[in-house]
């Protein structure tokens, strides 16, 4: 992971262990940062600064400017998508050679766009 803020960043590796829909574990090397997220809270603690939190997915909503839920959360970590792709009306046109479908309604902070690059060719 690495993160960055106020022109500086900090790199480090972590380990992630999931109970799907239950908890997320993450931990750095030598417990430097610890996080654990449930369906009702998140928990971190980072030495580094000696900053903990244990509250609910407002701190984490307000720092990343959209709303966020264990669900969403858990889908970031795991690589699926955010929002129910089947629960929206889409839009398709052709440019070029590519396939561009969106959203007829984009969320609010998001540009969801689908891209099929050259979809003609193997």
């Amino acid at each position: 992971i690495t993160f960055e803020q106020k022109g500086k960043s900090q790199t480090h590796s972590v380990n992630f262990r999931a109970e799907k829909d239950k908890a997320l574990w993450i931990s750095a090397t030598f417990s430097i940062i610890r996080a654990m997220i449930t369906p009702e809270k998140v928990s971190f603690y980072n030495k580094l600064d000696n900053t903990y939190f244990d509250g609910d997915y407002k701190y984490l909503s307000d720092l990343l400017g959209t709303e966020l839920d264990f669900q969403k959360v858990q889908n970031l970590l795991l690589g699926e998508a955010l929002y129910n792709l089947k629960a929206s009306d889409y839009t398709s046109a052709v440019d070029e050679e590519s396939y561009i479908i969106q959203p007829k309604e984009q969320r609010a902070l998001f540009e969801i766009f689908f891209l099929s690059f050259n979809p003609l060719k193997a």
